[in-house]
């Protein structure tokens, strides 16, 4: 409803009671109170909507020729309101359904927007793509119109998607209400934060204030959140409850509106999902549960699996993923959505990170049944990324076995010396005798040094050395651990045999167990591989957007790092993403093994619109070898 609708239902009329306007326009009567209010406050005085006892509402015209004026400048201002384009139209409708409950015809749609009833039933199918995320249907019944369906809860997160959309500020008076809200809001909320000592990052702080934006556009039609006992009764002991109730009752007296116990529980719900975890004043210390905690260990725990890369140490890190999880899950537990501007600028500039991310998603999608936007796995990758900066050298770290035929005690003296003579370059160091070897895992092991001569080969490099090591011997073996990303070609990684154009599955599913059994008709794998991916692929979602899914076991199983391509000639939808390129990437399982540049490219890669493009419309290993020499790294 707006000024003009609420005007225009006096003509013709003598009196109207609030039942009936209530229910003309799908509102509360205080919401038509408040509504009566703000239209006599912009008639300025010329004529004004009047209450009589016993009759209702009626409108009185106190200057009939300034009353003419104000109404053609409020039908101008609406027409110029209008939007004229199909990306204005759908912003328009989803800010008017997303308010309603009644249903409404694409006649009457079609009426309000100046545009065709064709025109209107193929923006709703862009409606439809814009609710979905929020879990919010758009539903058609014949004679009876279109209705959007969903839960207060998922109209509020998907009204405030809307407000945070700037290409959406524009269009659509509620949208406009909202955010003639949020300075006074903020000014209010601020000062309450402030005095309560409570801490919000300034991305999750505009989050907030929309949100409780929406919430007083929301009250005054009428609608109100239904929060069950038990979490209502969960929030009230959390600390954010008070502070929520200080809030509540400021907003009160501010708006002139009533917001009863189930908005303050919401609010704390929100306050606790955007706030930092920071040290309370009367405890001294950082309050992380033993859930938090052991969740970011199952989280290092993956990642040292399925990319080989051990952050076991690393409590900073740990510290870092704590802050992130504790908030996080409540967000996951009441479906609520965050936006990432820098979303883009991560997947490219951290490939890795995010890599990290996406499969320590999986943990937190098993505690909490939900799971992880590539949002929320952006802000997680770059704590991942972070850690990976932390630990960075001018060369990757190698885990070496040293062989010699003498006692422990030599050993570990020739242990100390190639420490003292390489620790930079050095992971772990692990000795044996030849009657040793039998026990090493060498998945674990970049290169051997031995004092003996061994009567074997083994699947790694070996340099024989002596005890001793004079000053050519020492150079030698520095180079050899110096070996690194100046040997990387991200060709290396693709093989002509697993190389699949002009497929035409309907399924993932179809998909990953094709390109799965082709992979190990190429590469030994072990019998669970294709079931490690599948795994992986029902714990979080590796859709990398551009048409391109990544599904990649969820443990390392591959004897060497290998992507399997397939490119379909018609999308399918991957949990619900349009996809036709496909990278089954296989981590080799073989530990400390540098995988920064190898993701680098493949970002790259996967993100450059004209390459997929390109490689979906040219299917051969050519295109592909071509497109892999324009993302190797600069020299």
């Amino acid at each position: 409803m707006n000024y003009l609708q609420l005007i225009q239902a006096f003509e013709g009329q003598g009196h109207v009671s609030p039942q009936d306007l209530a229910k003309k326009f799908d509102v509360s009567e205080r919401s038509v109170r408040n509504y009566v209010r703000d239209v006599n406050a912009s008639l300025d005085g010329v004529a004004e909507i009047a209450m009589r006892r016993g009759k209702g509402y009626t409108l009185v015209v106190h200057d009939s020729e300034a009353y003419a004026k104000k109404l053609a400048q409020l039908k101008r201002a609406r027409e110029d309101a209008l939007p004229s384009t199909a990306s204005g139209r759908v912003r328009y409708l989803v800010n008017d359904l997303i308010m309603r409950t009644d249903w409404v015809t694409l006649d009457e749609l079609a009426q309000e927007l100046l545009a065709s009833r064709r025109t209107i039933s193929q923006n709703l199918k862009d409606v439809e793509s814009f609710i979905a995320p929020f879990d919010l249907t758009l539903q058609r019944r014949t004679h009876r119109g279109v209705r959007i369906e969903g839960s207060e809860r998922d109209r509020r997160l998907c009204l405030a998607a809307a407000v945070l959309d700037d290409e959406m500020q524009a269009d659509g008076a509620n949208l406009s209400s909202i955010h003639a809200m949020l300075p006074s809001i903020k000014k209010t909320v601020s000062g309450i934060l402030a005095e309560e000592d409570f801490h919000v990052s300034s991305y999750a702080y505009q989050n907030l204030i929309v949100h409780i934006a929406v919430a007083i556009m929301r009250c005054r039609k009428g609608a109100h959140m239904l929060v069950d006992e038990e979490s209502r009764e969960q929030a009230k002991q959390r600390p954010e409850y008070q502070i929520s109730i200080k809030i509540a009752d400021a907003l009160e007296e501010q708006f002139k509106i009533s917001l009863p116990p189930e908005e303050a529980a919401y609010m704390a719900i929100h306050l606790a999902g955007r706030k930092s975890l920071s040290t309370y004043p009367d405890e001294g210390s950082v309050i992380i549960s033993d859930e938090v905690w052991n969740l970011v260990n199952e989280m290092l725990d993956v990642v040292k699996e399925s990319l080989g890369y051990d952050f076991g140490n690393d409590i900073e890190l740990r510290m870092n993923l704590a802050r992130h999880v504790a908030p996080l899950l409540v967000r996951m537990q009441h479906n609520m959505k965050v936006q990432n501007p820098l979303l883009s600028d991560i997947r490219i500039g951290f490939p890795l990170g995010y890599a990290m991310a996406m499969d320590a998603s999986a943990v937190l999608t098993q505690a909490t049944g939900s799971k992880l936007s590539d949002e929320e796995i952006g802000y997680i990758a770059l704590d991942f990324a972070l850690a990976l900066k932390r630990r960075s050298t001018s060369y990757p770290r190698k885990n070496i076995l040293i062989v010699c035929a003498s006692g422990a005690g030599s050993a570990r003296l020739l242990e100390q010396q190639y420490r003292q003579e390489f620790g930079s370059y050095l992971g772990k160091i692990t000795t044996c005798d030849i009657n040793g070897l039998e026990t090493i895992d060498f998945d674990k092991i970049d290169y051997v040094f031995a004092t003996v001569p061994l009567d074997r080969e083994l699947p790694v490099p070996v340099r024989q050395v002596s005890y001793f090591l004079d000053t050519q011997q020492i150079e030698n073996v520095r180079n050899d651990l110096a070996a690194d990303a100046e040997e990387f070609d991200i060709v290396d990684y693709f093989d002509a045999r697993l190389f699949f154009p002009h497929l035409s599955f309907t399924s993932k599913i179809e998909a990953i167990d094709f390109l799965c059994d082709r992979t190990a008709e190429v590469i030994e794998m072990p019998p669970s591989f294709k079931s490690l991916v599948h795994v992986r692929e029902k714990l979080a979602r590796t859709t990398f957007g551009n048409n391109v899914a990544m599904p990649h076991p969820q443990v390392a199983v591959s004897p060497r790092t290998i992507v399997t391509v397939g490119i379909l000639d018609e999308p399918i939808l991957w949990d619900g993403t349009p996809v036709q390129a496909i990278f089954l990437i296989c981590v080799s399982k073989k530990r400390n093994y540098d995988l920064q540049p190898f993701y680098r490219a493949m970002a790259r890669l996967m993100t450059s619109e004209p390459a997929i493009a390109g490689l979906t419309a040219n299917q051969d290993f050519g295109t592909l070898l071509h497109l892999l020499v324009g993302v190797r790294p600069k020299e």
